[in-house]
Protein backbone atom coordinates (compact mmCIF):
# COMPACT_ATOMS: atom_id res chain seq x y z
CA UNK A 1 0.00 0.00 0.00
CA UNK A 2 1.88 3.15 -1.24
CA UNK A 3 1.44 6.35 1.10
CA UNK A 4 -0.47 9.03 0.17
CA UNK A 5 1.13 12.85 0.38
CA UNK A 6 -1.02 15.63 -0.08
CA UNK A 7 1.37 17.46 -1.94
CA UNK A 8 4.27 14.76 -3.62
CA UNK A 9 7.50 16.39 -4.73
CA UNK A 10 8.06 15.29 -8.34
CA UNK A 11 10.47 17.61 -9.29
CA UNK A 12 13.45 15.26 -8.64
CA UNK A 13 11.87 11.88 -9.72
CA UNK A 14 11.01 13.73 -13.29
CA UNK A 15 14.64 14.96 -12.95
CA UNK A 16 16.40 11.17 -13.06
CA UNK A 17 13.31 10.45 -15.90
CA UNK A 18 14.56 13.15 -18.53
CA UNK A 19 18.58 12.55 -17.58
CA UNK A 20 17.51 8.51 -18.48
CA UNK A 21 15.57 9.77 -21.33
CA UNK A 22 17.85 12.33 -22.61
CA UNK A 23 20.77 9.71 -22.85
CA UNK A 24 18.90 7.38 -24.22
CA UNK A 25 18.12 9.79 -27.03
CA UNK A 26 21.69 10.94 -27.36
CA UNK A 27 22.78 7.41 -27.63
CA UNK A 28 19.85 6.83 -30.12
CA UNK A 29 21.38 10.05 -32.44
CA UNK A 30 24.46 8.31 -32.31
CA UNK A 31 24.24 4.83 -34.05
CA UNK A 32 23.89 7.33 -37.29
CA UNK A 33 26.84 9.53 -36.06
CA UNK A 34 29.73 7.74 -34.47
CA UNK A 35 32.26 5.45 -35.78
CA UNK A 36 32.70 2.77 -33.69
CA UNK A 37 35.61 0.64 -34.71
CA UNK A 38 34.76 -3.31 -34.09
CA UNK A 39 38.87 -4.34 -33.66
CA UNK A 40 40.10 -6.96 -31.51
CA UNK A 41 39.30 -6.30 -27.63
CA UNK A 42 42.32 -6.02 -24.80
CA UNK A 43 41.79 -6.60 -21.06
CA UNK A 44 41.77 -3.27 -21.00
CA UNK A 45 38.23 -2.77 -22.88
CA UNK A 46 35.52 -1.76 -20.40
CA UNK A 47 33.31 -4.57 -21.87
CA UNK A 48 35.98 -7.11 -21.26
CA UNK A 49 35.79 -6.46 -17.34
CA UNK A 50 34.09 -8.82 -15.53
CA UNK A 51 32.32 -6.02 -13.06
CA UNK A 52 31.25 -4.49 -16.06
CA UNK A 53 29.69 -7.36 -17.68
CA UNK A 54 28.20 -8.49 -14.45
CA UNK A 55 26.55 -4.91 -13.90
CA UNK A 56 24.96 -4.83 -17.38
CA UNK A 57 24.10 -8.25 -17.04
CA UNK A 58 22.00 -7.23 -14.08
CA UNK A 59 20.37 -4.59 -15.33
CA UNK A 60 19.11 -6.69 -18.17
CA UNK A 61 18.14 -9.35 -15.96
CA UNK A 62 15.92 -6.97 -13.66
CA UNK A 63 14.31 -5.26 -16.76
CA UNK A 64 13.77 -8.74 -18.20
CA UNK A 65 11.80 -9.38 -15.14
CA UNK A 66 9.65 -6.49 -14.92
CA UNK A 67 9.09 -6.57 -18.95
CA UNK A 68 7.66 -10.18 -18.53
CA UNK A 69 6.11 -9.46 -15.42
CA UNK A 70 3.88 -6.59 -17.13
CA UNK A 71 3.22 -9.05 -20.75
CA UNK A 72 5.84 -6.56 -22.62
CA UNK A 73 3.33 -3.81 -22.42
CA UNK A 74 4.43 -0.49 -22.80
CA UNK A 75 1.93 0.76 -21.31
CA UNK A 76 1.81 -1.35 -18.33
CA UNK A 77 5.45 -0.69 -17.78
CA UNK A 78 4.74 3.34 -18.05
CA UNK A 79 2.01 3.08 -15.47
CA UNK A 80 4.59 0.61 -13.28
CA UNK A 81 7.39 3.34 -13.78
CA UNK A 82 4.77 6.29 -13.02
CA UNK A 83 4.09 4.18 -9.59
CA UNK A 84 7.74 3.79 -8.56
CA UNK A 85 8.51 7.41 -8.87
CA UNK A 86 4.93 7.80 -6.49
CA UNK A 87 6.80 5.56 -4.19
CA UNK A 88 10.93 7.21 -4.66
CA UNK A 89 8.66 10.62 -3.66
CA UNK A 90 6.76 8.81 -0.69
CA UNK A 91 7.30 11.26 2.81
CA UNK A 92 8.69 9.20 6.24
CA UNK A 93 9.39 6.20 4.77
CA UNK A 94 13.43 4.83 4.51
CA UNK A 95 14.96 3.81 1.55
CA UNK A 96 14.33 0.49 2.77
CA UNK A 97 10.97 0.16 3.08
CA UNK A 98 10.58 2.10 -0.63
CA UNK A 99 12.41 -0.78 -1.94
CA UNK A 100 10.03 -3.22 0.01
CA UNK A 101 7.32 -1.72 -2.26
CA UNK A 102 9.22 -1.36 -5.33
CA UNK A 103 10.03 -5.23 -4.85
CA UNK A 104 6.26 -5.81 -4.38
CA UNK A 105 5.38 -3.88 -7.18
CA UNK A 106 7.77 -4.84 -9.68
CA UNK A 107 7.42 -8.66 -9.08
CA UNK A 108 11.12 -9.41 -7.94
CA UNK A 109 12.20 -12.27 -6.22
CA UNK A 110 12.71 -12.81 -2.34
CA UNK A 111 15.94 -12.46 -1.70
CA UNK A 112 17.39 -10.68 -4.99
CA UNK A 113 15.34 -7.35 -4.94
CA UNK A 114 16.68 -4.10 -5.05
CA UNK A 115 18.29 -4.24 -2.06
CA UNK A 116 20.43 -6.26 -3.61
CA UNK A 117 20.60 -5.44 -6.96
CA UNK A 118 21.68 -2.12 -6.17
CA UNK A 119 24.09 -2.99 -3.55
CA UNK A 120 26.23 -5.18 -6.03
CA UNK A 121 25.91 -2.57 -9.05
CA UNK A 122 27.37 0.34 -7.22
CA UNK A 123 30.03 -1.58 -5.25
CA UNK A 124 30.96 -2.98 -9.12
CA UNK A 125 30.72 0.86 -10.55
CA UNK A 126 32.85 2.08 -7.68
CA UNK A 127 35.35 -0.57 -8.42
CA UNK A 128 35.52 0.34 -12.16
CA UNK A 129 35.44 4.03 -11.53
CA UNK A 130 38.85 3.43 -9.31
CA UNK A 131 40.39 1.14 -12.56
CA UNK A 132 39.09 3.71 -15.44
CA UNK A 133 38.96 6.90 -14.16
CA UNK A 134 38.67 9.81 -16.89
CA UNK A 135 38.50 7.14 -19.36
CA UNK A 136 34.16 6.96 -18.29
CA UNK A 137 32.86 9.29 -20.89
CA UNK A 138 28.86 8.88 -22.21
CA UNK A 139 30.28 7.83 -25.82
CA UNK A 140 32.73 5.25 -24.27
CA UNK A 141 30.33 3.61 -21.92
CA UNK A 142 28.01 3.37 -24.70
CA UNK A 143 30.17 1.94 -27.33
CA UNK A 144 31.52 -0.64 -24.40
CA UNK A 145 28.24 -1.69 -23.63
CA UNK A 146 26.81 -1.83 -27.43
CA UNK A 147 29.63 -4.09 -27.92
CA UNK A 148 29.40 -6.49 -25.40
CA UNK A 149 25.73 -7.23 -25.83
CA UNK A 150 26.58 -7.73 -29.34
CA UNK A 151 29.31 -10.42 -28.70
CA UNK A 152 27.95 -13.63 -29.10
CA UNK A 153 29.60 -14.45 -26.17
CA UNK A 154 26.90 -12.57 -23.91
CA UNK A 155 24.28 -13.52 -26.64
CA UNK A 156 24.84 -17.50 -25.79
CA UNK A 157 25.70 -17.03 -22.18
CA UNK A 158 23.34 -14.16 -20.89
CA UNK A 159 20.30 -15.83 -22.75
CA UNK A 160 18.93 -12.52 -23.45
CA UNK A 161 16.84 -10.85 -26.28
CA UNK A 162 16.06 -14.19 -26.99
CA UNK A 163 12.42 -12.93 -28.59
CA UNK A 164 11.92 -13.44 -32.62
CA UNK A 165 12.52 -10.18 -33.58
CA UNK A 166 12.55 -8.81 -37.56
CA UNK A 167 15.15 -6.77 -37.04
CA UNK A 168 16.61 -8.66 -34.18
CA UNK A 169 20.34 -6.52 -34.50
CA UNK A 170 19.09 -3.06 -34.16
CA UNK A 171 16.53 -4.54 -31.38
CA UNK A 172 20.03 -5.46 -29.54
CA UNK A 173 21.33 -2.10 -30.62
CA UNK A 174 18.98 -0.39 -28.82
CA UNK A 175 18.65 -2.51 -26.09
CA UNK A 176 22.21 -1.19 -25.81
CA UNK A 177 21.52 2.20 -25.48
CA UNK A 178 18.92 1.71 -23.10
CA UNK A 179 21.23 -0.46 -20.98
CA UNK A 180 24.05 2.40 -21.38
CA UNK A 181 21.31 5.33 -20.36
CA UNK A 182 20.69 2.83 -17.13
CA UNK A 183 24.46 2.41 -16.47
CA UNK A 184 24.78 6.43 -16.28
CA UNK A 185 21.46 6.87 -14.70
CA UNK A 186 22.44 4.63 -11.41
CA UNK A 187 26.30 5.71 -11.58
CA UNK A 188 24.89 9.36 -10.67
CA UNK A 189 22.39 8.01 -7.78
CA UNK A 190 24.50 9.41 -5.55
CA UNK A 191 23.76 13.16 -6.53
CA UNK A 192 20.35 12.62 -5.95
CA UNK A 193 18.14 13.73 -3.24
CA UNK A 194 16.53 9.73 -3.41
CA UNK A 195 18.16 6.86 -1.51
CA UNK A 196 20.00 4.53 -3.48
CA UNK A 197 17.31 1.96 -3.59
CA UNK A 198 14.56 4.35 -4.48
CA UNK A 199 17.08 6.06 -7.66
CA UNK A 200 17.87 2.17 -8.61
CA UNK A 201 14.05 1.65 -9.17
CA UNK A 202 13.80 4.80 -10.89
CA UNK A 203 16.57 3.95 -13.18
CA UNK A 204 15.52 0.23 -13.86
CA UNK A 205 12.05 1.48 -14.77
CA UNK A 206 12.98 4.04 -17.25
CA UNK A 207 15.29 1.43 -18.82
CA UNK A 208 12.60 -1.18 -18.94
CA UNK A 209 10.37 1.62 -20.36
CA UNK A 210 12.85 2.37 -22.97
CA UNK A 211 13.52 -1.63 -23.88
CA UNK A 212 9.86 -1.94 -23.97
CA UNK A 213 9.91 0.62 -26.67
CA UNK A 214 12.80 -1.23 -28.67
CA UNK A 215 10.53 -4.69 -28.24
CA UNK A 216 7.58 -2.31 -29.97
CA UNK A 217 9.85 -1.01 -32.54
CA UNK A 218 11.70 -4.02 -33.80
CA UNK A 219 10.12 -7.45 -31.91
CA UNK A 220 6.58 -6.96 -31.55
CA UNK A 221 5.11 -7.82 -34.97
CA UNK A 222 6.69 -11.28 -34.71
CA UNK A 223 5.70 -11.48 -30.89
CA UNK A 224 3.84 -14.76 -30.62
CA UNK A 225 5.48 -16.63 -33.52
Amino acid sequence: MLRESRKPDFEESRRVSYFIMRKIFLTFIMFGFIYFSKAQTSDTDLRSNPLFIENVSKLNEVAEIIFNNYGKSKSSILEVKRLVEEIANSKGISDNEKADQMNSLLGLPQGAGIEYYATLVNNNWNSIKLQYGTLLTDSYIKNETEALMESDTYQNTSGRHANPCRKRALYILCSAAATSAAILCHAACTSTLFGMFACFGLCATGQTYAIAECYDTYCAPLAGN
